[in-house]
């Protein structure tokens, strides 16, 4: 059987449950994340745990509903992984905010001045200290 071979780590067995599951377990993760990429890395990751983990299977002929589950378990954690993450665009948006020109971009507005942070200045010694005083806030 397939499984116990996958036990054994054959890679044989390992490919052919790939090949007679993957359809399904790309369908299972592109239904949750609606995006191919995504759904392509999250199968091959399952497959890689349920590959790992085969011997915890009590029943080899449940392994289709076995893989189905990790799947969308890890499909699912991706949307909250995602849901955590800032794409590029809102970054940008967010670090240039409105300036209607790249020239308009002050990458300073809005950051302390000299005095902003006197725990983080009063760890320095007093030389590196008065570089920084120096420097900061930058000078027009």
């Amino acid at each position: 059987e397939l499984v116990e071979g996958c036990v054994r780590k054959d890679p044989k067995a390992q490919m052919e449950l790939y090949r007679n599951y993957s359809t399904m377990a790309y369908q299972t993760a592109y239904r949750v994340l609606k995006q191919v990429a995504t759904a392509e890395d999250v199968m091959q990751d399952s497959f890689l745990v349920a590959f790992d983990k085969i011997h915890q299977l009590k029943d080899p002929q449940g392994f289709g509903g076995w893989l189905k589950q990790i799947v969308h378990r890890k499909s699912l954690d991706e949307v909250r992984k995602s849901s955590k993450t800032v794409t590029l665009p809102a970054l940008e948006e967010r670090l240039v905010g409105t300036a209607e020109a790249e020239e308009d971009f002050d990458p300073y507005k809005g950051l302390p001045g000299p005095n902003y942070n006197t725990l983080f200045t009063s760890k320095l010694d007093p030389e590196e200290k008065a570089k920084l005083d120096a420097v900061w806030p930058p000078k027009d």
